[in-house]
C-alpha cells in the first residue's frame, strides 16, 4: 500500500505536490483548531480594568478558593457557570477593593487612642475619598486623586484658615469647559470654607484645566459682549439696522479681600442711679414725770433735739463698647463700565449727509447710561458721537453713498445684469439651433396623394401643414384612415435628396 502511495507520489508534478501539501496543511490546522475549541471550557469575563492592586488582591481570593481563571490582558476570566456566584463571594470580601477610601476610614479610628490630629487627618482624606468617587462616576473618568490643603487652625487664631484644593484626573476623551466647572463647584461646595476659585483641575495629558476662569475666556470679556449686543439691538430701533458702532470695557474685580474692622464708643453709658438718702434723730434730755409737764409750755423748758439729714446722691457708669466687623470682598465685582457710541449722520434726500442735532445724542446718551447702570462715582464713562459712516467705492468717481444716492446702479450690478443677459442670448441661440426635423422633400410622391389635411404641395417640393399643426401629428392620426398614402410620404421624408434626384 505504501509501495503504491510512493509510486502516486512519484508520478505527481511539482504543481500537483504543492497543491496536496497546502490542502494537508489546512487540513491539519483546522483539525488542530476544533481539538482546542473542543477541548477549551466556557468562560465568562469576571472583572476587567482593575488597577494592579486591587487585580492582585482579587487573584489571590480566586487561588484561595481554588477556582480556575485565566488573565487576559486587563480582563479576569473565569467559568461562566462560576461567575456570578464568584462575584458574589468577592463582594461579601469587598473585593474588588475601591479606588478611593471614603467614610470608612472613620470607622477604623480607635476612640480611647485617637488624638485629634490623627481624627483631623483621618477626616481629611475621607472627604477626599468621597469626592474621588463622585467624580469617579462621570462619564469618560477612568481615575480621580482630590488633594485638599487646610491650614493650621489655631484656637487662639481670629482668622480663617484657608482653603484650596487639587483634582487630578486620568481623562482620555477629555473634558468640556462645563465638567471642568462642575467639578470644581462640587469640590468646592463639599468643603466648608472653600472656594470655587481655590480649586485647581489638572489632566494627566492636557495639564491644567483651570485656573481663575473655567470657561477660559475672560468674565469682563463677557460681560461687555452681552452690553454691546443690548445696546446695539436698543439704538438700532431708533437709527436703523447697520447705522450704530458699540464698544463696552469692564473692568472686573479679580483681587480677594478680608477686611476687618474694630470700632470703639468711650462715651458708651452702660448704666445711670439715682440715690437719696434720709435720716433724722430726736432726743428728749428730761424724761421724768414732775410738776413742771403740768406747767403752760412758755414756761417750761426745752428738753428736746431733732436732728435731720439729706443726701442725694447721682451716679453714672460708663463702659468702653466695641464694634467688630469683618467684610469679605470676592472677585467678581465690576470696578468701571466704559461705553463707546457711534451713530451715522441722517441721510438727506440729495444724498448728503448732515450730523444728528444735540437733543438727539443726549437723549441716546440717556438711553445708553440706562440700559447699562452707568455709575459715575465709580468712574464710569459713555461717550456717543454723530459721525458720517465711511462706504467703500466701487469705481472711481463714484460717491461714497453708493447706488442709493443717485439712483445709479453699482458697476457690479451693471456686470452681473451683463452676464445674465448674455447667458440668456446664448441660451436661446443654442434652442434655435437645434436640428429640426427636415420637411423639405423633393418631389417624389405621386401628384395625387392627398392626406387629409397634410397634402404634398406641386411644385414647392414642401409640406404646408394646414391649421398649422405638427405634420407627425397629422401623420399619426391619419396613417389608420390611408396608410398607402401615409407610407408613401414617410418614405420621401426618409429617401436621401441625392438618391430622389
Amino acid at each position: 500500500m505504501f509501495e503504491s502511495l510512493k509510486e502516486k507520489a512519484g508520478s505527481l508534478t511539482l504543481r500537483q505536490k504543492l497543491v496536496a501539501g497546502a490542502g494537508a496543511a489546512a487540513l491539519s490546522a483546522t483539525l488542530v483548531l476544533m481539538l482546542t475549541m473542543t477541548g477549551s471550557r466556557d468562560e465568562a469575563l469576571l472583572y476587567a480594568g482593575l488597577d494592579p492592586q486591587a487585580a492582585g488582591e482579587l487573584i489571590a481570593a480566586l487561588d484561595a478558593e481554588g477556582v480556575v481563571y485565566s488573565v487576559d490582558g486587563s480582563g479576569i476570566y473565569v467559568p461562566a457557570e462560576d461567575r456570578d456566584r464568584l462575584r458574589l463571594m468577592l463582594a461579601q470580601q469587598n473585593l474588588p477593593a475601591p479606588k478611593a477610601q471614603g467614610y470608612e476610614l472613620l470607622d477604623q479610628l480607635d476612640g480611647f487612642s485617637t488624638t485629634s490630629q490623627m481624627f483631623s487627618a483621618t477626616y481629611w482624606r475621607a472627604k477626599e475619598g468621597e469626592i474621588a468617587r463622585t467624580l469617579m462616576t462621570m462619564p469618560g473618568v477612568q481615575a480621580a486623586r482630590v488633594h485638599i490643603g487646610t491650614g493650621d487652625a489655631s484656637t487662639f487664631s481670629r482668622r480663617r484658615s484657608e482653603k484650596t484644593a487639587s483634582v487630578t484626573l486620568s481623562v482620555p476623551s477629555g473634558l468640556g469647559d462645563r465638567q471642568v466647572q462642575a467639578i470644581r463647584y462640587l469640590t468646592a461646595l463639599a468643603v466648608p470654607g472653600l472656594a470655587a476659585t481655590e480649586v485647581a483641575v489638572i489632566d494627566t495629558a492636557r495639564g491644567l484645566l483651570s485656573a481663575d476662569q473655567a470657561d477660559g475666556s475672560p468674565a469682563s470679556r463677557k460681560e461687555a459682549e452681552a452690553i454691546e449686543a443690548a445696546l446695539l439691538n436698543l439704538l438700532e430701533a431708533r437709527v436703523g439696522v447697520g447705522n450704530a458702532r458699540v464698544t463696552a470695557s469692564v473692568d472686573i474685580n479679580r483681587r480677594r479681600e478680608e477686611l476687618q474692622e474694630r470700632a470703639f464708643t468711650p462715651q458708651g453709658v452702660v448704666s445711670e442711679s439715682i440715690r437719696d438718702e434720709r435720716s433724722s434723730n430726736e432726743a428728749n434730755a428730761d424724761g421724768a414725770v414732775t410738776i413742771a409737764s403740768d406747767l403752760p409750755d412758755g414756761e417750761t423748758g426745752d428738753a428736746e433735739s431733732r436732728q435731720e439729714t439729706r443726701e442725694l446722691r447721682e451716679e453714672t457708669k460708663f463702659a468702653i463698647g466695641s464694634t467688630d466687623r469683618m467684610v469679605e470682598i470676592l472677585p467678581g465685582d465690576v470696578e468701571r463700565v466704559t461705553v463707546a457710541v457711534l451713530v451715522n449722520d441722517l441721510q438727506q434726500e440729495d444724498g448728503s449727509f448732515t450730523p444728528r442735532d444735540a437733543e438727539e445724542l443726549a437723549a441716546l446718551d440717556a438711553l445708553v447710561r440706562a440700559a447699562t447702570g452707568i455709575d459715575e462715582t465709580r468712574g464710569d464713562v459713555v461717550t456717543v458721537r454723530s459721525l458720517p459712516f465711511s462706504r467703500p467705492a466701487f469705481a472711481e468717481g463714484a460717491s461714497s453713498t453708493g447706488a442709493a444716492t443717485d439712483g445709479s446702479a453699482p458697476p457690479l450690478l451693471w456686470l452681473g445684469g451683463g452676464a445674465a443677459l448674455l447667458a440668456l442670448a446664448a441660451g436661446a441661440a443654442f434652442l434655435t439651433r437645434r436640428k429640426k426635423p427636415d420637411l423639405s422633400i423633393e418631389e417624389t410622391a405621386p401628384d395625387d396623394v392627398y392626406l387629409g389635411d397634410l397634402q404634398l404641395a406641386q411644385g414647392e417640393g414642401q409640406f404646408v401643414p394646414a391649421g398649422q399643426e405638427d405634420p407627425l401629428a397629422l401623420l399619426r392620426s391619419r396613417a389608420g384612415e390611408r396608410p398607402e398614402a401615409a407610407a408613401a410620404i414617410l418614405n420621401s421624408w426618409l429617401k436621401p435628396k441625392d438618391a430622389s434626384a
